[in-house]
């Protein structure tokens, strides 16, 4: 059910591990291409999967990411508002000729990046209703300044509450990354 590891010092709080990224101009849609050719020459043709790849400069507080295919993660601005974070390409291992872009965004002080698993999004009550996406960025963007280990249970708890008794049929993946003040 997710990360529980936290991250501190530099800008960011997180429920996962953060790389520091390389000066490279377009790094990460070259490893996602990469590992898209290394998919494609080393599993059956039936066989794919969506990634999300993301690099983040504590110096310059730059995001660099590619989504391959993946939910778009949200990007809950400090004061609400609510971005998708949805450049990149197809997903990964099924297209060996899949060519793909890489977005950049500065995150500043307040800001949540939620990354998730469909099986947390469309995970469906009594009455076969999803959560849904939107939901889950509302529910993100009302809860913005928890830190992310709270923000993170109060999701699952809130996922919980609205499936009830109904069994999960997927597994429920979530990654949350705070932007905090730099410690000096």
């Amino acid at each position: 059910r997710g990360a529980n590891a936290v991250v501190g010092g530099g800008s960011l709080e997180a429920s996962s591990s953060v790389a520091p990224a390389p000066d490279t101009q377009h790094a990460v849609a070259g490893m996602v291409a990469s590992i898209n050719e290394q998919l494609c020459h080393s599993t059956d043709t039936n066989r794919f999967a969506t990634l999300f790849l993301a690099l983040y400069d504590d110096r310059t507080r730059v995001l660099s990411y590619t989504n391959a295919g993946h939910n778009e993660p949200l990007l809950v601005r400090a004061d609400g508002t609510i971005e998708r974070l949805s450049v990149g390409g197809t997903i990964v291992g099924a297209f060996g000729f899949a060519q793909f872009e890489e977005a950049r965004t500065t995150l500043c002080e307040g800001d949540v990046l939620v990354l998730f698993s469909d099986g947390l999004s469309e995970a469906q009550n009594l009455n076969d209703e999803e959560y849904g996406e939107r939901q889950l960025a509302e529910f993100v963007a009302a809860r913005r300044t928890e830190t992310p280990n709270n923000l993170r249970q109060e999701i699952f708890d809130e996922v919980d509450s609205w499936t009830g008794a109904v069994e999960r049929g997927d597994d429920q993946t979530l990654v949350i990354l705070k932007a905090v003040n730099r410690k000096s």
